[in-house]
């Protein structure tokens, strides 16, 4: 879900905002009403949290009014729809958005595994994730109707929730009752790579599920670069210029290699691992002009790139 407008308007500016989204699917929330919209279609309006004709609600508008629109996939929109229309206690758009991810989870009822194992040891869970980010799933085969969810983040537990008789745990009691289960049951796992924004969604829709603080590397990164580089070399060879300080060094704005003692620590490109990240550089550098901008750490800075363990080179 993402907010793509938001402005104090009338029902000219109304029309207008409606008028120029192009095939949209998503909410648009008007003073007391909210709007569900598939594929640029009116499918549902809401006023104080019940269904209303759209134009009583355009009658009742006031002159000025706030308009939010926020855009969303398919699968979410029918999911709210379906669970919630007829109950829903807030007009509030958090409520709104938390309740369309809430449905997008696989905590939902419908929710099928896919490419599914069976393990009957917790610790095995480790043979079928990478470093990155990775989403786990989990369903007892003795108690079929509990779900569990584990985020891993470079192969540590970041994030856990659990469902068992419609009741949901978070966080460490989550972990363990997920744990527990292993003593006496075999679970059906599936195993997914995810992004950071699914990774974000999952926190933002059930923060009591976090284990532990991660680090952003887009954030450390903008964080030290923020003073701005202390050296900027042209056509250099990398080895020339590796540094005795800890230092992140930005080789033509999309890679990064973390120097120290004279050699490259961690290195980073798209989604390779260190050492594949950093043959990358490296042949990139030798077959292009590049430029490289290097930014000083301080020793705590460096230590929180200790978060990205699957970046780490171990050949230089």
């Amino acid at each position: 879900m993402k907010r793509i407008y938001s402005k104090l308007g009338n029902l000219s500016n109304l029309k207008e905002a409606i008028d120029d989204l192009d095939n949209f699917t998503g909410l648009i929330k008007i003073d007391q009403g909210i709007l569900l919209y598939s594929n640029s279609k009116l499918i549902l309006s809401l006023w104080n949290n019940k269904p209303e004709d759209i134009k009583n609600i355009l009658k009742v508008l006031p002159n000025e009014f706030l308009i939010e629109i926020y855009k969303c996939s398919k699968d979410e929109l029918d999911e709210f729809i379906k669970n919630n229309s007829k109950n829903i206690k807030s007009s509030s758009i958090e409520y709104v958005i938390l309740s369309l991810k809430k449905a997008n989870t696989p905590l939902n009822n419908k929710y099928n595994l896919s490419g599914e194992i069976i393990l009957d040891k917790y610790n095995l869970i480790y043979n079928y994730i990478g470093p990155h980010k990775y989403e786990v799933i989990l369903i007892p085969r003795k108690y079929s109707q509990d779900k569990g969810v584990i985020l891993f983040n470079n192969y540590e537990e970041m994030f856990s929730i659990y469902q068992s008789n419609n009741k949901i745990i978070e966080g460490k009691k989550a972990l363990n009752k997920i744990k527990t289960i292993f003593a006496v049951s075999d679970v059906r796992i599936s195993f997914k790579k995810i992004s950071s924004e699914r990774f974000n969604e999952y926190i933002e829709t059930y923060p009591g599920g976090l284990l532990k603080i991660f680090v952003s590397f887009d954030e450390l990164v903008n964080k030290i670069k923020s003073k701005g580089p202390i050296k900027v070399i042209n056509n250099d060879s990398l080895i020339n210029i590796l540094t005795d300080e800890p230092s992140l060094m930005e080789i033509d704005n999309n890679m990064y290699i973390v120097s120290y003692k004279k050699e490259v620590i961690y290195a980073f490109f798209k989604n390779y691992e260190g050492d594949k990240a950093y043959r990358y550089i490296k042949n990139h550098c030798i077959f292009n002009n590049v430029e490289i901008k290097i930014y000083p750490i301080d020793n705590e800075t460096y230590k929180l790139f200790r978060e990205f363990k699957g970046n780490r080179v171990k050949n230089n």
